[in-house]
């Protein structure tokens, strides 16, 4: 048996489908998730590959736009006084917005 890896991040459409794929040897997996509709929300649940028999947690993220993770610098300029700005790090992308 091999040892538990980092928790795999599923993004869930509009129909709570999403792709699972195993962390050790790539086998993908289509799930829908639609009969768990109050259980998955923000939880890890354990998952095991039936072809290595590998095991890993997996997250479901069920969000409209996927945020993605990024590590960009960056400046935050207010609007109401245009000349002061401070400095920023940028960590995650969404087509709804940046995180900071």
């Amino acid at each position: 048996m091999k040892h538990m890896a980092e928790a795999s991040r599923v993004h869930l459409n509009c129909h709570r489908e999403g792709v699972v794929v195993c962390p050790y040897c790539g086998h993908e997996k289509m799930l829908n998730m639609a009969h768990y509709r109050h259980y998955i929300g923000g939880k890890s649940l354990k998952g095991r590959c039936k072809r290595c028999c590998g095991s890993f947690l997996v997250t479901f993220d069920y969000r409209q736009h996927v945020r993605i993770p990024v590590d960009f610098a960056g400046q935050l300029v207010h609007s109401a006084r245009q000349k002061s700005s401070e400095n920023i790090l940028i960590t995650s992308l969404s087509v709804a917005g940046v995180g900071f």
